[in-house]
């Protein structure tokens, strides 16, 4: 049964700023374990709950179907007031191109995000940076990144990785400067709204370390953080790029959140503790503020949630 976001006006009184939504800090479990969807916002809510979870992280997939993305942009009235929280929301949601070689925040209008946000009373955006515009090059990067997936740890020095790194640099200013002005407009419309960006598996991703402290200097903003997704930067180290230690030793006191999920020759969303992922790495610099929401597969029972939930507590204590 698939059922539309409904938010009542009640629901929005009050919420004149983005700072008086809460913060986050607690385990959050991310709607990837509900899909495929087959289920109502209210109804994930309501699971979350009862698995011992303080929210829903809507990051990716088991949200809505394409044909009612659209709804989430319409919500009117509904939610009731103890029907639980949506932690955060990734503005890849909201797109309704997901094979799209634009980023999906060239195509969603700023107002229809934080009509979205507002209407979830969220006040967590995450944002994924996409790649550099270049197609041809997104080709290339795309094969290695599916040779990752299959189980090949990538060498550094492979000569098809190296080029498509270059190539991404080379045209770095010019495309990252369409960003810095979305982002500038974004802040404009929501004063305080907490805004994470997030690196792409592949080598053609927009951002990198280097470019991301860049984009940080254009923007000079402690609302404008970075979100660690532990398997993004797995993923990244097993394709021959940066380990994820170059992600947390730079930006670790910039992190708003924090994607948890096991990685293993190539899979994510595996429960925590049973692949290679560094935990106690990642406790060393994740802010005890930080959001922490757990992204498991859809195939595991929901014993493994609340198993996966205990781990994670005992390895990132708050």
């Amino acid at each position: 049964m698939q059922g539309t976001i409904l938010v009542s006006p009640q629901r929005l009184q009050g919420l004149a700023t983005w700072e008086e939504f809460g913060e986050n800090g607690e385990m959050e479990l991310a709607n990837l374990w509900f899909s495929p969807p087959s289920q109502t916002l209210e109804q994930q809510l309501a699971a979350v709950r009862e698995f011992g979870f303080h929210g829903l992280g809507l990051l990716a997939g088991g949200f809505l179907p394409p044909r009612s993305r659209a709804d989430v942009n319409h919500a009117a009235s509904g939610l009731g007031a103890d029907s639980g929280r949506v932690s955060v929301l990734s503005l890849a949601l909201l797109d309704d191109e997901e094979d799209s070689a634009e980023p999906a925040w060239r195509r969603v209008s700023v107002p229809q995000m934080v009509h979205a946000l507002r209407s979830l009373s969220c006040s967590q955006l995450l944002i994924p940076c996409g790649l550099d515009a270049r197609k041809p090059l997104q080709e290339r990067a795309s094969k290695l990144t599916a040779r990752v997936a299959q189980g090949e740890r990538l060498d550094p020095s492979e000569e098809a990785l190296e080029q498509v790194l270059v190539e991404a640099g080379v045209e770095m200013e010019r495309q990252l400067e369409p960003l810095v002005a979305f982002l500038y407009d974004l802040r404009k419309a929501a004063p305080g709204l907490r805004i994470a960006l997030r690196p792409e598996i592949s080598a053609a991703s927009l951002l990198d370390p280097v470019r991301f402290r860049m984009l940080l200097e254009e923007l000079p903003d402690a609302e404008l953080g970075y979100w660690h997704d532990v398997g993004v930067t797995e993923m990244r180290a097993f394709g021959g790029m940066e380990a994820p230690g170059a992600w947390l030793d730079a930006f670790g006191s910039r992190i708003q959140g924090t994607t948890l999920h096991d990685f293993a020759g190539g899979a994510m969303h595996l429960p925590p503790g049973i692949g290679t992922v560094d935990w106690p790495l990642l406790a060393e610099y994740l802010p005890r503020q930080a959001g922490r929401v757990l992204a498991v597969a859809p195939s595991y029972p929901g014993e493994v949630l609340v198993e996966a939930r205990t781990t994670l507590d005992s390895r990132l204590p708050a």
